[in-house]
């Protein structure tokens, strides 16, 4: 029961049974499993794989939906708790910036007002927030220009294919 106080914790926890809800729900409604326990079985077991890192698998999940595929693929992105060695985001920073988010919005409503995002009861620092923000900031700019060089480069191999073969000497001959 002490973990269950930590805030983080239950947000982690709270995240898996969403999620593996979510994605029980789209095997079962795209017709890929026969009975309910064992898609729910399926999905919380790759769900907790995904969001921790850890690379665990006993079956493929290659012809899952896409939709279970990108839920898969943005628990991923939510990664572990703090302290973990899961390999996408923090819990902790969701969390944070989703308070900083809801602040904000509460400024610009009461304009006069003086609000303090909180974790564990305790006001948390401008200067931690705005740390917190420029994380997600430069990891979610890295991965945008990632897929925009890997997009460009595929874009650029396929006009040079396509640039080779329109440009390859060809034999002419009479009555073609």
């Amino acid at each position: 029961m002490l973990y269950w106080r930590d805030e983080e914790t239950r947000w982690f926890v709270l995240i898996i049974a969403l999620i593996s809800v979510i994605i029980t729900w789209v095997l079962l409604h795209s017709q890929h499993y026969d009975h309910h326990y064992t898609a729910l079985n399926h999905a919380i077991f790759i769900m907790i794989s995904f969001i921790t890192s850890t690379g665990y698998g006993s079956f493929g999940v290659s012809d899952w939906p896409v939709m279970a595929l990108l839920v898969l693929m943005v628990a991923g992105y939510m990664g572990g708790c703090a302290g973990s060695t899961a390999g996408g985001n923090k819990i902790i920073r969701l969390l944070l910036a989703s308070r900083l988010v809801m602040m904000e919005m509460k400024q610009l409503i009461y304009p006069r007002g003086v609000f303090s995002a909180k974790y564990h009861g305790q006001p948390v620092d401008a200067s931690v927030l705005s740390a917190t923000i420029a994380f997600i900031s430069i990891v979610g700019m890295s991965s945008c220009g990632a897929n925009a060089y890997r997009v460009r480069f595929l874009d650029c191999a396929e006009c040079g294919n396509r640039l080779r073969e329109c440009t390859r000497p060809r034999v002419w001959r009479a009555g073609q």
